[in-house]
Order: structure tokens, then sequence, then C-alpha cells
């Protein structure tokens, strides 16, 4: 071996030397700090917990800047893992062995350093789902019909939340922005914060009518309507009209508006029935018309009687 060599093996190792001097010294150590989050591993089957809910810790962790900084940029979380025995609670203590860190890297402290794990049993039940209405529908309309599908639904949760619960409501129905028939999907109000259901929607049909009234019209004169100008004469000359529609609508009727007709086509045998019909205003409907026919007789035949609507319109 030469000098030469030598030389720089020595060089070599004199610089190795100084750079893991530095690394380890305190001037290029780091002490900091994070917030991990604790999650709990190996709940038993049909258990669940209750206490506690979104833990956190803070670590504090010492070491060289270059290992410390990956440390803190990824946060690596806290695992403790529920003992095979438990049955209701445990006291979980937070160390090393629960985080994982790289070798050169001291945990400083955990804190809390433990904390009070409960648990529950995990159940299950079928309850009633509830829509809760709000005000009611505008003058004039009815609900007919409010269908809420499905009427049940699985709920699943701890057994002292599950327990208590009687029924699962969605979010609420405004009724006094409703003005016509509907289906909505509505969402379902959390019954608890551990507890789930089947299902996250619900669906509402709502059947919604426009509120009838009736009203009668008597003596009301007919209408004579002929293609032919004939003259005829009818018996009776009046009728009485009966007829239903939305209550406002029907309130503001007046009798100009109910219109009683028979259209002559002058074929008619002197004797014979014609039916009544009636002009009615847009959004009425007709009930009943008292007689529904009238008796029909050429003016001839008539004379000598006392006549009513003698005539034609076309």
């Amino acid at each position: 071996m030469n000098h030469k060599d030598l030389g720089l093996k020595v060089f070599a190792l004199i610089i190795a030397g100084l750079l893991a001097f530095y690394v380890h010294s305190e001037s290029n150590n780091s002490q900091s700090s994070y917030v991990a989050s604790v999650e709990v591993t190996g709940v038993p089957d049909r258990k669940i917990i209750i206490e506690p809910l979104g833990l956190q810790a803070k670590v504090t962790v010492r070491g060289p800047r270059f290992l410390v900084s990956p440390i803190l940029q990824s946060q690596p979380g806290i695992r403790v893992r529920v003992p095979s025995d438990v049955d209701k609670s445990f006291l979980a203590t937070l160390a090393r062995d629960n985080i994982e860190l790289p070798p050169g890297v001291q945990l400083v402290a955990i804190d809390p350093p433990e904390f009070q794990v409960r648990l529950d049993q995990l159940v299950t039940r079928e309850l009633p789902v509830v829509v809760p209405q709000i005000g009611h529908l505008r003058k004039g309309l009815v609900l007919n019909r409010f269908a809420v599908s499905p009427e049940r639904i699985t709920v699943q949760g701890p057994e002292r939340e599950v327990s208590s619960l009687i029924q699962v409501e969605t979010k609420a129905v405004d009724l006094r922005s409703v003005t016509e028939s509907a289906s909505l999907d509505l969402s379902l109000r959390s019954p608890g914060n551990l507890i789930t259901t089947t299902q996250s929607q619900i669906r509402v049909a709502m059947d919604v009518v426009v509120q009838a009234s009736e009203k009668k019209f008597d003596q009301l004169a007919i209408e004579l309507r002929s293609s032919t100008g004939k003259v005829l004469v009818i018996n009776p000359t009046k009728v009485s009209v009966e007829v239903s529609g939305p209550r406002d609508i029907v309130a503001a009727l007046n009798r100009d508006q109910i219109i009683p007709y028979v259209r002559l086509g002058g074929e008619e045998a002197d004797g014979s029935d014609l039916k009544v019909g009636v002009d009615l205003p847009s959004g009425i409907q007709l009930v009943v018309v008292e007689p529904a026919a009238v008796r029909v007789r050429h003016s001839e035949a008539a004379r000598g009687v006392k006549k009513g609507v003698v005539g034609s319109k076309k």
C-alpha cells in the first residue's frame, strides 16, 4: 500500500467522523411537537367504542433535523389495541410502541399519556319513520294523502342510545309552500353520533286536492238554441242547477254565469223530451240539473196552453 492511498483513507475517516459528530450533535438536533389522531383497533364483534370520540394527543419528539422534519409533515398516528378480555372499559397507556417513529428519533412525551376507553353493546332495532310538518296548506287546498316510504327503517348503534329511541325523523316538510301534488326525497335527521341507518333518504308522496264547495241556483230560465229558427215551446221553462268547484271560485259565482239550455235540431217530435245542458265558468263542475230534461211542444199544438219560453237562439 502506497502512502497516497493511505492518506486518502485517513482523510475519508476523518470526514465520516466529522459528519457523524455533526448529525448527532446538539446543534443539529431538533425537538418539535405535533397533534396525532388516536386510533383504537381490535374492537370485539358486536361492540362499539362510545368514549372517547375523535381523541387526539400531543406528541413531542427529538432527534436529528432531517429525521424530525418528515415526521412533522406526515404526523404519524397513535394506535391502541383493545385487550381481548375487555368487557366495558380499559385504561389505554400511550408509549413508544404505539407510534411508528424511525430509529434515531426519541419520543419525549405524549399528552395525555393515558385515557379511558369505554365500550357498549352494538345493537339493531327497527323503528317507524316520522315526517314533521310545518304550517298548513293555503286556504282552499286539502292534503288528501301523505305517504311515507319506507314507513320503518333499521338503526344500529350503542345499546344505551338505541334503546331510548322511539322513532326516526326526517327533515320537515313546509306545507305552507306546497301548492300541488308532489313527491319529495327527504334526508333523515341523525338520531345519534354513533347510530347508523339502513338508508339516508325517505320518499314522501303528497296528494293535494282543491277543496270543493257546492252551490245551488233555483229558477234559472232555459235558453233555446235552434239552428232552424222554428218556434217551439218547452215545459218547464226553468230549472234548478247545482254546481261544485274550488271554494273561493264557487263563492264568487252569480246567476248570470250559469246558463241552462236545450239545443233544437228541428226534427224533434211533438211531446219529445230534450236533455238540459248547462254552460259553466272554467273550473266549475255540474252536480245536478232538476229536472234533467224538458218536453218540447210544437207551437200549433200548444195553442190555448199557457206558454213559457217561446222562440229560439242560434
